[in-house]
């Protein structure tokens, strides 16, 4: 969005969309929320937890053509109950189409265990593609995260550090047309419990949209997960970052949808983070 937004483009994006009955299956301890909702220009769209239950993580997924919706920021979010914590659910802002609804599913992994919410303001520099971090306390592991911001600064990529399954980090791109800096939230849900953090890494050719995914261990439940792109917000588009197969036999796991709009192959990792039921 290079241009400054219009006076529509601002009241659609602080519209949440109309709410549609969510599904909510239960597995194992965990509670996997879908909402179906619709994208139509810039859309807040929420799946909420389930009573007594607070968010782990979560996302969005749509099938949408290539220049029909795509992800702005998605992070958890607080329905000002008396917590005053992020535990409420998810949200997702995202950047549709403003003559068509594309059919959206919103995602929220929920657990009766209270996390802990790490919230931090991070500065998004004027023109430039900034890089951040959240961290757990000791002896925590991440299970989620992400980022609440402007329409300006959209995030390109959210996921567990490597090799560290304590953290969150994040890119995003400020393309603010006055380059002007902009502070953004940004989160990381936290659990007393041992995780494991798997990838899976793929290429997208030049021109085309694709899936790329990670399944856990048989049995074992997927808790979380994120994506990591090569490229800035005007050379990718991200489609989906969601969990998938909870709802069947199949492996749970989580997937990224990415859009290359560049003339070469970009690269693109697709993390799932699992909590093992074995031993």
């Amino acid at each position: 969005m290079a241009g400054r937004l219009t006076a529509l483009a601002i009241v659609a994006a602080l519209f949440a969309a109309t709410p549609a009955q969510a599904d909510v299956l239960r597995n194992g301890p965990y509670r996997y929320v879908s909402a179906e909702r619709e994208a139509s220009g810039f859309s807040t769209l929420k799946a909420n937890c389930p009573r007594k239950t607070h968010v782990l993580s979560g996302g969005a997924f749509t099938a949408a053509a290539f220049n029909d919706a795509h992800l702005i920021h998605s992070y958890p979010f607080d329905s000002k109950d008396r917590k005053r914590a992020p535990d409420d659910g998810w949200k997702v802002l995202m950047n549709g189409r403003f003559d068509i609804g594309t059919p959206t599913s919103v995602y929220a992994i929920c657990r009766r265990e209270m996390p802990t919410y790490e919230v931090g303001d991070h500065v998004a520099t004027a023109d430039e593609q900034t890089h951040g971090t959240v961290s757990c306390p000791k002896g925590l592991s991440v299970t989620g995260g992400g980022t609440n911001g402007d329409l300006d600064v959209p995030e390109v990529s959210s996921l567990p550090v490597d090799g560290s399954p304590d953290e969150w980090e994040f890119w995003v791109d400020n393309r603010d047309s006055d380059s002007l800096n902009h502070t953004l939230n940004t989160f990381a849900i936290c659990v007393d419990r041992e995780l494991f953090v798997l990838q899976a890494e793929g290429t997208v050719a030049a021109g085309a949209l694709e899936t790329e995914s990670r399944q856990c261990a048989p049995g074992d439940y997927v808790v979380g997960g994120g994506y990591y792109t090569s490229a800035n917000y005007d050379e990718s588009k991200i489609l989906a970052s969601a969990p998938f197969a909870f709802d069947s036999d199949a492996n749970d796991g989580w997937q990224a949808r990415i859009a290359n709009r560049t003339s070469t192959t970009m690269s693109v990792t697709s993390y799932a983070i699992c909590h093992s039921t074995a031993g």
